[in-house]
C-alpha cells in the first residue's frame, strides 16, 4: 500500500512537489527513479528537476507484506528492463508465485510487487485476469521505452492521469498533478451542476478539472513514449454470470464458502489487522467471519463511530458484534467542534466535493486506528451495491414483479416489506435521482435553482427505465452511481492516516456470485440482503441478522450545520461565495435562510456549502 506518482516529459519539469505530496499514504519509506532509455537510477533524496527526455517514477511505501527493506519500491525485475511502482495488495500472490516458481521464475522477496513483476514478464497483460486484491500501477519497459499501467476490477485503489503533448502524468491523488502542472486546468461545470442537483461524485470519466482522468477499473493500458498524449485503456475484466443453485439454502452455503475464501485472503498480512465496525449486517459479518478463522485466542481491533444523544448511535450493536468476534471495541465520538478544527485537512485530502458531512465519521475512525498502531482495517464496502443492500433496491424489485406479472409474490412482498423490513423504507428524499423526473422535481430546495445550465444537467440524466433488471440496477450502482465515490472516500480517509483500508466483498468472485443470485435469493420476505443473512446465521448475532433499521456511518448534520457549524456555514455562502459563475447566489442565500429558520434540506445545504469550501480550498475561480 502506498502512494504512487511519475511522470515522462521531453521538457524540464520540476520533481520535489510531485514526490512529496502524498507523503501521507506511506510512513515506512520513499524512492524515486530517474531514467532514459538504458540508463536508470534510484535516488534519494529527490534531485530538485528532471531533465530533459527523461522518466521519474515515485513511490511512498506502506509496508503491509514483506517488511523488508528488499521490498521498497521502485522496483525492478531480476534483468533490470521492467520497473513498477505500485500502490495495492495481491491477495493470491503466494498462488502466482508457486505457478511462476514451476516456470522458472526466481524471487529475491517475499513481496507481491516482485510476483507483479514476474507475473507480467512471463504472462504480459494476461496477468491482470489472473491478479485477485486491489491495485493501481505503473511498469516502465526500459527495454521498448513504454509504460504499462493497470487498475483492479472495481477501482478500489485510485489512479490519475493528465496527458498533454510532450507529458504524460500518473499518481494516486490529484493535487500530485495540479502541482506538476504550470496552471491548473478550467473546472468541470458539468461535474459540479450533477453534484448539486443529484448528489452524483466520481460517476463520469473526468474528474471535477479538465484533463485530470481516472483510469478506469478493470482496464489496462500501454503507452509508447512516442504517443505521450494518447492514453487507451483495454479492458481485461467484466462481470460474468456465475453458476448458482436453484436452492435457497445452497446458494446460501456457497455464498458462505465464497465469502469464507475472500476473508482468508483479506486477512493476509504481516502486520496486525482491525475492523471498521458499524453494528450493521456487512462489518459484522466481516469481524464474526474474522473470528472464525482466526487461529487460538487471537483478538482483533474494531472501531466504531459513536454519538450521544443521536438517534442514529450504534454502540450497541456494535459492541455486540465486538463480543461475538472476540474484538476489543474503540468507540470513536465525532463532533462538531473537531470537524471545525479538522475542516482544512478534510478538504485537502478528499480533494474533490463529497456528498455530506457522514464522510467525516469515517475520519475520525481512521485517525483513531492510526493512533492505536494499526495498520490495515477492513471494511464492508459492495455489500449493498452486490446483495441489494439499499432501500430503494426493493422498489425495483416490486416493479419488476409488477411488470411481470407476478401478482402473488408482488403481494406477498409487499406485505413483508411493511411487516418486517426496514423501518425507514418508505424514506425517500423528494430529489431522488431514482424517482421519475415529474416526481424527483417536487420539493426542491431553492437552494439548487442553478439558472441556465440545461446543457450540463442533461450531460447525466439519470431515467429509470422499465427495461432495467434487478441485477442491471446493481451493476450501474457499483460502476457508476454509488460505489465509486464510496471507495474515493474511503482511500483518502484512510491513506490521509497511512491506513491501508480493504474491502473483501468487492472480491470479483464474491460479486459474480452475488449477481447472478435469483432476485428472490437477495430480497425475501421482506429483507434485503437474504443471502447474506442466512449464509450468516450462527456467525452473527442473530439479534443483527434481524434489525429492521439500516444505518450507515451517519452524523447529526443538521444539528451541526445550524449549530457550531453555522458561523462557517453563513461566511462561506454569504461573504466568501466562490461559485457564483455556476449557481445564483440570491438562490443560495434564499435557501440558506429557509434552512436555517427551520426548513429547507440539510443536504441540499450540506452539498452547496461543501462545493463552495473545495473551491476556496483549491483555489478554483469561476
Amino acid at each position: 500500500m502506498c502512494g504512487i506518482a511519475g511522470i515522462v516529459s521531453q521538457s524540464e519539469r520540476p520533481l520535489r512537489p510531485i514526490a512529496t505530496l502524498q507523503a501521507h499514504r506511506g510512513t515506512d519509506g520513499s524512492g524515486a527513479l530517474i531514467g532514459v532509455g538504458a540508463g536508470a537510477e534510484r535516488f534519494s533524496p529527490i534531485p530538485p528537476a528532471l531533465p530533459f527526455g527523461h522518466t521519474a517514477l515515485f513511490h511512498h511505501r506502506l509496508a503491509v507484506i514483506d517488511l523488508s527493506a528488499g521490498a521498497a519500491q521502485p522496483m525492478a525485475d531480476a534483468e533490470g528492463r521492467f520497473w513498477i511502482t505500485y500502490n495495492g495488495e495481491i491477495y493470491n500472490y503466494r498462488e502466482l508465485k508457486a505457478e511462476l516458481d514451476q516456470s522458472g521464475e526466481i524471487f529475491r522477496t517475499r513481496s507481491d510487487t516482485e510476483v507483479i513483476l514476474a507475473a507480467y514478464r512471463r504472462w504480459g497483460n494476461d496477468c491482470w485476469s489472473r491478479m485477485r486484491g486491489m491495485w493501481a500501477l505503473a511498469i516502465w519497459d526500459r527495454q521498448r521505452d513504454e509504460f504499462i499501467f493497470s487498475r483492479d476490477r472495481f477501482g478500489i485503489k485510485p489512479l490519475y492521469f493528465h496527458a498533454a503533448g510532450d507529458q504524460l502524468i500518473f499518481a494516486s491523488e490529484i493535487k500530485t498533478i495540479l502541482a506538476a502542472l504550470p496552471q491548473a486546468p478550467a473546472v468541470s461545470r458539468a461535474a459540479a451542476v450533477q453534484f448539486l442537483e443529484y448528489g452524483l461524485l466520481d460517476h463520469l470519466p473526468q474528474t471535477f478539472w479538465h484533463g485530470i482522468t481516472p483510469f478506469p477499473p478493470a482496464s489496462y493500458a500501454v503507452v509508447p513514449r512516442a504517443g505521450l498524449e494518447s492514453v487507451t485503456p483495454q479492458r481485461y475484466w467484466q462481470i460474468s454470470p456465475a453458476a448458482t443453485p436453484e436452492n435457497f439454502t445452497a446458494a446460501t452455503e456457497r455464498y458462505r464458502e465464497l465469502f469464507s475464501e475472500a476473508m482468508k485472503d483479506h486477512l493476509v498480512s504481516d502486520v496486525p489487522v482491525g475492523f471498521c465496525l458499524s453494528g450493521g449486517m456487512d462489518s459484522s459479518a466481516i469481524a464474526c467471519m474474522a473470528r472464525t478463522l482466526a487461529s487460538g485466542a487471537s483478538l482483533f481491533n474494531a472501531y466504531t463511530a459513536a454519538y450521544e444523544n443521536f438517534a442514529r448511535d450504534e454502540r450497541r450493536w456494535a459492541h455486540l458484534a465486538a463480543s461475538a468476534a472476540n474484538a476489543t471495541p474503540h468507540d470513536v465520538f465525532p463532533d462538531a467542534e473537531t470537524l471545525c478544527n479538522d475542516w482544512e485537512q478534510l478538504l485537502w485530502h478528499q480533494e474533490q466535493p463529497f456528498g455530506g458531512l457522514s464522510v467525516f465519521a469515517q475520519w475520525c475512525v481512521m485517525k483513531r486506528v492510526k493512533q492505536t498502531g494499526i495498520k490495515v482495517v477492513l471494511d464492508g464496502q459492495g455489500a449493498d451495491e452486490s446483495l441489494c443492500g439499499y432501500r430503494k433496491f426493493y422498489y425495483f424489485y416490486l416493479l419488476d414483479l409488477f411488470r411481470k406479472r407476478r401478482w402473488g409474490r408482488l403481494a406477498g412482498e409487499s406485505a413483508a416489506l411493511l411487516l418486517h423490513g426496514d423501518r425507514r423504507i418508505l424514506h425517500i428524499p423528494p430529489t431522488s435521482r431514482h424517482r421519475p423526473g415529474w416526481l424527483r422535481n417536487q420539493g426542491r430546495s431553492p437552494i439548487v435553482h442553478l439558472g441556465d445550465v440545461s446543457r450540463e444537467r442533461t450531460a447525466f440524466q439519470w431515467q429509470p427505465s422499465a427495461k432495467k433488471n434487478l441485477a442491471e440496477w446493481q451493476r450501474d450502482d457499483l460502476h457508476t452511481l454509488s460505489l465509486p465515490a464510496l471507495l474515493r472516500y474511503e482511500d483518502r480517509n484512510a491513506m490521509a492516516f497511512s491506513v491501508e483500508s480493504r474491502v473483501p466483498f468487492l472480491d470479483h468472485r464474491l460479486v459474480e456470485y452475488s449477481l447472478s443470485l435469483p432476485d428472490e435469493f437477495k430480497l425475501r420476505n421482506g429483507r434485503t440482503k437474504a443471502a447474506l443473512r442466512r449464509a450468516m446465521t450462527g456467525i452473527v448475532p442473530d439479534a443483527i441478522l434481524r434489525r429492521r433499521t439500516k444505518v450507515g456511518f451517519e452524523v447529526p448534520q443538521e444539528k451541526w450545520l445550524k449549530g457550531a457549524l453555522s458561523e462557517r456555514l453563513r461566511h462561506s455562502l454569504l461573504d466568501d461565495f466562490r461559485i457564483e459563475g455556476w449557481l445564483d447566489k440570491n438562490a443560495a442565500r434564499e435557501g440558506l435562510n429557509q434552512f436555517l429558520q427551520g426548513g429547507g434540506a440539510a443536504d441540499a445545504v450540506a452539498r452547496l456549502f461543501i462545493l463552495n469550501e473545495w473551491a476556496r480550498r483549491f483555489s478554483v475561480h469561476i
